[in-house]
C-alpha cells in the first residue's frame, strides 16, 4: 500500500505522489465529493496520520468488527449518527471494519 501511495510515475525531478496529492486535495477541497479509500488490513490508516493528510484533531476513526453486537441495528444507527454529526461539523470520519454501514452510507452521502 505504502508503495502505490508513493507512486508518481517516471520523472527526473521530485514530484508530490499523484495519489498523496490526490487525497490531499479532496481533503482541503470544501466543494469535493466524499473520497473512499480502500485498503487491506487498514495499511493506510497509519499512513494518513504519519504523512500529516490526517489531523488527529480533525478525524474520528471508527472502528467496527464481526462481534453481534457491531452488526445490531442499534449500533448501526449511532454510528450513522456519529458520521452525520462529523459531517455536519467539517470533520474527517475514517471507517475500518465497518461493511454493516456502507449500504446506509450509499443513501446518506
Amino acid at each position: 500500500v505504502e508503495q502505490l501511495l508513493l507512486a508518481g510515475g517516471p520523472s527526473d525531478r521530485p514530484q508530490t505522489p499523484f495519489v498523496i496529492r490526490n487525497i490531499k486535495g479532496n481533503l482541503v477541497d470544501k466543494n469535493a465529493r466524499h473520497m473512499m479509500l480502500l485498503t487491506r488490513n487498514n495499511a493506510a490508516l497509519q499512513i494518513l496520520f504519519s504523512a500529516k493528510m490526517l489531523e488527529r484533531d480533525r478525524t474520528v476513526v471508527l472502528f467496527g468488527s464481526d462481534f453481534p453486537g457491531d452488526q445490531n441495528d442499534l449500533h448501526i444507527c449511532l454510528n450513522l449518527q456519529q458520521i452525520k454529526t462529523c459531517m455536519a461539523d467539517g470533520r474527517v470520519v475514517v471507517l475500518v471494519y465497518q461493511e454493516s454501514l456502507y449500504e446506509s452510507l450509499y443513501d446518506m452521502l
